[in-house]
C-alpha cells in the first residue's frame, strides 16, 4: 500500500466534513454518514495515488497527488454532496421523486460525480477518455457501471477533470463556456484549492476534534 493512503483518507474525510457537515445528513445516524465518508475518501485515495494515474497538478504534497485527491473530493461535494442517494443511485432510478436537494440530471447523472454517460456510454483512455463505439479499444462504461463501482466512477472523474484542465479550466467538466464565465467551473477548483492552503498536508495527518465528534455522534 502507498504510505500516503492512511493519511489521505484521513485528510480527505476532515475536507468532507467540513465541506458537508455530518448534520446535513439527518436523519441518517452520524456514523453511518461518517462510515460513507470514509469509504469515498478510501476510492479517492486509492485513483488519485495509483501510480498509473498522472496528478492533474504538477507540484504540492506527494507530488501534486494529495492536491488531486482535494479537486476529485470538491467535485464530489459540488455535485452530490456526498449524499447517499446519489452514490447508490437511488436518484437514477424510475420512478425516483426527487425533493429541493436535487434531481441527478433528472436521473442522467451518475455517481456523486454526477457523470452523464447517455446512450452510448464512455471509456477510458489512457489519461483521458471519450464516449463508447464499436471502435473502442477499451469496455465501455454505462451508468450503472459508475454507480456499481464507486472507485471507477472517480477514475473516470479523474480523467474528465485533467482533460478539461488543459482547456484552462473545470469549464468542460461543468458543461460551461470556457470563453466566458464558468462559476462553477471555478466554484469546484477554488473549493480545492482553498482546503489545501488553510490545510496543509502531512503524513501523520491526525483526526480533527470536528470530525472526533462526529465519531462519537457529538
Amino acid at each position: 500500500m502507498n504510505p500516503l493512503i492512511p493519511a489521505a483518507i484521513r485528510y480527505l474525510v476532515a475536507a468532507m466534513t467540513f465541506w458537508s457537515p455530518i448534520r446535513e445528513h439527518a436523519p441518517e445516524p452520524p456514523g453511518v454518514v461518517l462510515e460513507r465518508y470514509t469509504a469515498i475518501a478510501t476510492d479517492i485515495a486509492e485513483v488519485c495515488l495509483d501510480p498509473k494515474e498522472p496528478p492533474v497538478f504538477r507540484s504540492g504534497d506527494g507530488g501534486g497527488r494529495i492536491p488531486t485527491c482535494v479537486l476529485l473530493g470538491s467535485l464530489a461535494f459540488h455535485e452530490g454532496r456526498y449524499f447517499r442517494w446519489v452514490d447508490d443511485g437511488t436518484c437514477n432510478q424510475k420512478g425516483y421523486k426527487a425533493d429541493q436537494r436535487g434531481t441527478c440530471d433528472h436521473g442522467a447523472a451518475y455517481s456523486i460525480w454526477q457523470i452523464q454517460p447517455g446512450k452510448p456510454g464512455l471509456v477510458l483512455l489512457g489519461d483521458s477518455w471519450s464516449l463508447w463505439s464499436k471502435l473502442s479499444p477499451e469496455p465501455r462504461i454505462t451508468g450503472d457501471d459508475l454507480i456499481r463501482d464507486r472507485r471507477l466512477a472517480g477514475r473516470m472523474a479523474l480523467h474528465m477533470a485533467r482533460q478539461s484542465l488543459k482547456a484552462g479550466s473545470l469549464c468542460v467538466y461543468t458543461h460551461e463556456p470556457c470563453k466566458g464565465e464558468h462559476p462553477n467551473a471555478n466554484a469546484r477548483l477554488n473549493t480545492a484549492m482553498a482546503w489545501s492552503r488553510a490545510n496543509p498536508f502531512h503524513e501523520n495527518y491526525g483526526i480533527p476534534t470536528l470530525l472526533a465528534k462526529a465519531m462519537t455522534g457529538g
